[in-house]
């Protein structure tokens, strides 16, 4: 039988080979089980939208209000959680002012601990132009080990106490947001130029006709993970499709707060419908699969384990943690990792087993516009060339993974075309 990697088969065994003489050899190969796909169309499954409640959008809105939000001096407010306070801190330890204890800048928001050790408490209800003085005692775990375990006495001179001034709810927040990202690009831009020696004035006007998403306007969160070239030992072999654009920013065409309101409510809703899309795909497919007796190749598990632990590895690594650190700190051991992942390895390689049968059963193919169409989306959201990325693919042979992947999807929106689905529209309470 021809091998390749098509059929996943296993490194040939040479028996025998000499000069001169025929080659015999001896191949064991593991071969993906035959499946008896039965009736994989009407499969019955419920698309469960969730309405979007006020509160959410409240929520957005409060949450965009306190970006924007501007701190002024209050002279006469006693400093609370939550405030600014801007001043000097003169430390001494065990009596004396350290050789470099040179007066430190004071300028942390109460309640949040900026200041090491905690002081925030000695400094509530202090008044600009006032001056406290109290003892402290470094952890013995301070990060500067001379000061470690010793006491010490802080004096704090407060020069201003600023509270929070959020924008008002009126139709003037859009464009105090905008005016307040635009600040912040400059701010930004500025501290970037005197960190190079550049000219900062340049650096703020070149950034004034930039007008960033801000952070947290998006109703949508990312847990960060990296996205990567397919794993060529990977039985999957492929990655996810990238998405083409950037999202509409947040503020595009809204000028008064009532059109604020229903942007962010459309996009709540638009990710609902998201949400339910992607539960309704994983009802369906799962029900697909259960029918289905996929026995699965021990070969293709061990392939598939080395495939996720490596991957895991990568993206340990690429955060600057020694994979066996990570193991040690998490209480695993690499065997006892392998184990924790096989359950859903076996599950994952079943669905990818029944929908390479459906994409066989069906005749479904994949165009070549339509690879080079997922390799240049995988490119973009790898931030890559798409030649020099599909170069890499075409040298590790798993291009061939990329068109596993269109014909998996494309089995995937069978299932859902020909399932029986049907729509319910979830209270805004329901989670």
């Amino acid at each position: 039988r021809r091998g390749g990697p098509a059929n996943h088969l296993d490194p040939v065994d040479i028996v025998e080979c000499e000069e001169n003489k025929p080659l015999h050899f001896k191949a064991t190969v593991a071969v993906r089980p035959q499946l008896e796909l039965g009736n994989f169309k009407g499969i019955p499954a419920e698309r469960r939208v969730r309405e979007v409640p006020d509160r959410e959008v409240d929520e957005i809105l409060e949450g965009m209000r306190k970006r924007a939000a501007e701190w002024v001096d209050a002279p006469d407010h006693p400093a609370e959680h939550g405030d600014r306070v801007i001043g000097k801190l003169t430390a001494r330890v065990e009596g004396k002012i350290p050789e470099d204890g040179r007066e430190r800048e004071v300028n942390a928001i109460l309640g949040r601990n900026q200041i090491q050790p905690p002081i925030d408490s000695e400094l509530e209800g202090i008044r600009a132009g006032e001056t406290r003085t109290f003892p402290v005692k470094y952890p013995d775990d301070f990060d500067e080990e001379s000061l470690a375990g010793k006491a010490a006495e802080f004096e704090v001179a407060i020069e201003s106490v600023q509270v929070e001034q959020l924008p008002a709810l009126d139709d003037e927040l859009p464009q105090r947001i905008r005016d307040q990202r635009k600040k912040a690009l400059e701010e930004f831009l500025r501290y970037l130029a005197e960190q190079r020696g550049e000219d900062a004035g340049a650096a703020a006007a070149a950034g004034e006709s930039d007008t960033p998403q801000e952070p947290g306007d998006s109703d949508e969160q990312t847990d960060g993970d990296e996205s990567e070239p397919p794993d060529q030992g990977s039985e999957s072999g492929e990655a996810k499709e990238g998405s083409s654009g950037e999202q509409q920013d947040v503020l595009d065409g809204v000028n008064t707060l009532a059109d604020l309101r229903e942007r962010l409510r459309k996009r709540l809703v638009e990710r609902n419908r998201l949400i339910s899309n992607e539960e309704v795909e994983e009802e369906v497919v799962a029900i697909a699969v259960g029918r289905v007796n996929v026995p699965v190749p021990q070969p293709m598990l061990e392939r598939e384990l080395d495939s996720q632990i490596e991957s895991l590895q990568r993206r340990v690594t690429a955060r600057g943690i020694d994979f066996d650190d990570y193991l040690t700190m998490t209480g695993q051991k690499s065997e006892d990792l392998r184990e924790q992942l096989k359950p859903e390895a076996e599950r994952h390689l079943r669905q990818l087993m029944v929908l390479d049968a459906i994409a066989t059963a069906e005749n479904l193919t994949a165009t070549q516009a339509e690879i080079d169409q997922r390799v240049a989306q995988m490119a973009e959201a790898l931030r890559v060339d798409p030649a020099e990325f599909r170069k890499h693919l075409e040298e590790g042979d798993t291009l061939e993974g990329v068109e596993r992947s269109i014909l998996r999807q494309k089995a995937t929106e069978l299932l859902l075309a020909n399932a029986e689905i049907e729509e319910a529209l979830l209270p805004a309470e329901v989670s």
